[in-house]
């Protein structure tokens, strides 16, 4: 299984950080899964929350491509 960086080891960690309003680039990681139908890509912020997520997915046998990215977040942004 390949690691990944990430800025935020704990969904808290990364929630506090975005209650300040802003947070400068940070290391992360999306998910990308497709069906016959549709296809959806997504963030996760926290090592803990792609740890939580891979592991349902991987229970519900679900097929999924990761991969290493970074984000922002500016309060400003969503006013």
């Amino acid at each position: 299984m390949k690691q990944f960086e990430f800025t935020f080891k704990t969904e808290k960690d990364y929630n506090q950080a975005r209650m300040t309003g802003y947070i400068d680039s940070y290391q992360m990681v999306r998910i990308e899964k497709s069906t016959d139908t549709y296809s959806i890509d997504y963030p996760i912020h926290s090592l803990e929350e792609y740890n939580n997520t891979i592991e349902k997915m991987n229970e519900a046998n679900i097929q999924y491509k990761a991969y290493q990215s970074t984000h922002s977040y500016d309060i400003q942004d969503y006013l």
